[in-house]
């Protein structure tokens, strides 16, 4: 069905959720009181709410939670059998119109946010800026363009082959001034660029630092590509928020270091694992599906022994597996792998939102966070097959899907 036109400007609206997940934990019955988009408080006593108030009342059963973040995704990426191919070659407006799509699909599934970490053309940025005065028919889109690459070096093809730590700063800049949120570097090669290598670095630490401080100076958020052991190093000793995939390829097998875990421990980097492939039949799974969950199930249990922030992405868009809202499978694989439900939701949501960089407004239920809200039938702590029974996605307070979206 079509959801609902908004309701009366200005006006709080109280949402009553049977359980709600804040963002960091499970806090039972309660109520999310919105105005204009934001949330302004959150009630878990069970008193009534302003006379004024509209009540909406998600009833028995419902579980509220924030909008949920993929930390990794590239919306430009058309998830076919040669999506590489495809991206190389595909026009502006399919580009564009592959970005639209793949942003729509990741809202359906509750996923309100979504940071693209490599797109070519700037291909998001383009249709975030276009969609502005209706930004609530798409995910809050937190754009890295074309990622730093060394020339012809991991996905060199998306148009960021660059040498040299002055290069570099420029480049950093360049991206600021075209309206990124955050900077991407491919600290390693990669599996999906012929003739690239994803045990080596393509940087050196000097040019990561570069790289960093010049995202520092100018308030973006930041994410190193590493597959190496020493380019996993090399990007938390640099100061990255994030380092993405963090496989620890060593030649052709997945060898987790402790040195190198105490390293992103210390500086308090967030490890941003890329989970998720849909496949009808896992013991099936396509050859690059199967080797990135052997890594998942490899890496996710050294690493949170060890204490280390860990947050999901999907990396959606790479293949047939990376549907643009595989990131809900991901979550689920996380559960299988040990990690607790609430712990889980945590990874794409409240940690998700202070390692992209917008903690605050994201990923809590909390007075002064954007509306971003997902409403389920069931409880995803006791059972992550939860996440797939969506009753209602809001986006900065208006109801984009589902029939339990109303008005707010």
């Amino acid at each position: 069905m079509h959801p609902p036109a908004p309701a009366e400007p200005g006006r709080l609206t109280a949402v009553r959720a049977a359980n709600i997940f804040d963002g960091d934990r499970v806090r039972g019955p309660g109520t999310v009181f919105i105005r204009q988009g934001v949330i302004t408080g959150v009630e878990t006593a069970n008193t009534a709410p302003p006379c004024d108030a509209a009540v909406h009342e998600l009833g028995p059963g419902s579980f509220l939670l924030p909008g949920l973040i993929d930390a990794h995704s590239h919306l430009c990426w058309n998830a076919g059998p040669d999506a590489v191919a495809a991206v190389t070659a595909d026009p502006q407006a399919t580009l564009h119109a592959n970005v639209r799509a793949a942003a729509a699909r990741a809202l359906r599934a509750g996923i309100t946010t979504v940071r693209d970490l490599g797109d070519r053309d700037y291909a998001v940025v383009a249709v975030r800026d276009a969609a502005a005065p209706r930004r609530h028919e798409l995910p809050e889109l937190l754009a890295a363009g074309p990622p730093l690459t060394t020339p012809r070096g991991h996905c060199h093809f998306l148009g960021g082959g660059t040498a040299g730590a002055h290069a570099l700063r420029r480049a950093v800049r360049e991206r600021f001034d075209r309206g990124c949120h955050t900077v991407k570097v491919m600290a390693s090669g990669g599996s999906v660029t012929p003739g690239s290598d994803p045990s080596l670095r393509q940087f050196t630490a000097d040019e990561l630092r570069a790289v960093a401080e010049q995202a520092h100076a100018l308030g973006m958020n930041t994410a190193a590509h590493a597959h190496a052991p020493a380019a996993i190093l090399d990007a938390a000793r640099a100061g990255f928020a994030t380092v993405e995939h963090v496989s620890f390829m060593t030649g052709d097998r997945f060898r987790p270091r402790a040195a190198v875990i105490d390293a992103l421990v210390s500086a308090g980097t967030f490890a941003s694992l890329t989970a998720g492939d849909v496949c009808a039949d896992r013991a099936a799974a396509p050859p690059l599906a199967a080797k990135m969950l052997q890594c998942l199930a490899t890496v996710l249990p050294p690493l949170r022994a060890a204490g280390a922030r860990i947050v999901l992405g999907s990396d959606a868009g790479i293949g047939p597996t990376k549907p643009h809202d595989a990131l809900v499978e991901g979550v689920r694989d996380a559960v299988r792998l040990g990690v607790d439900g609430a712990a889980a939701l945590r990874m794409v949501t409240g940690e998700a939102a202070e390692a992209c960089g917008v903690q605050g407004r994201k990923g809590r239920l909390a007075p002064g966070a954007d509306a971003d809200l997902l409403v389920l039938g069931a409880d995803p702590v006791l059972d992550m097959a939860a996440l797939t029974e969506v009753r209602g996605v809001y986006r900065l307070g208006h109801p984009v899907h589902g029939h339990d979206a109303a008005p707010l």
